[in-house]
């Protein structure tokens, strides 16, 4: 088995208190939520805890994106949304922000033009981090979001 980049996209929308680990040789990615995490809950054992998966060679997954996307959304929507109105640039500060700012992308026709610009970004952030990491990943879906118009300037890793 081995993890996409995409999968590592999506750890990004689960809530920050659970943890994610990967197995550097083969990829197996696993979530532990704040049910696995609190003794309080029946299903609390050694066998799903982070000492379990950190004993058998498991990495703890950091939080690779920290506030990117946030700060990506806002300069497309600066450089791109500012004439569709109904989005204060600056804002954008959770996860109903983040939805308002899709909701206008997808208005304003440019649904598609955010994905292609955010996810080379966060799938090159992921990409440096497995392969420093030396954790095979799956490199069939990088081509798939090669846009057909040039991204917007400086969509690059550095934001």
């Amino acid at each position: 088995m081995s993890v996409t980049l995409q999968d590592f996209v999506e750890l990004d929308g689960a809530p920050k208190d659970w943890l994610h680990y990967i197995h550097p040789h083969d990829g197996d990615l696993v979530t532990l939520t704040d049910e696995d995490l609190d003794p309080e809950f029946g299903n609390h054992s050694y066998f799903w805890s982070p000492k379990y998966f950190e004993d058998r060679g498991y990495i703890k997954v950091p939080d690779l994106f920290g506030d990117k996307p946030w700060r990506l959304m806002e300069r497309f929507a600066h450089e791109r949304l500012a004439h569709c109105g109904g989005l204060e640039i600056g804002l954008i500060k959770n996860r109903a922000d983040a939805e308002a700012f899709r909701k206008l992308a997808v208005q304003a026709g440019l649904g598609a033009e955010w994905v292609y610009f955010l996810l080379p970004v966060l799938h090159g952030i992921a990409r440096k981090w497995l392969e420093e990491n030396g954790i095979p990943y799956n490199r069939s879906e990088e081509e798939w979001y090669k846009p057909t118009r040039v991204p917007l300037e400086g969509s690059g890793d550095a934001v």
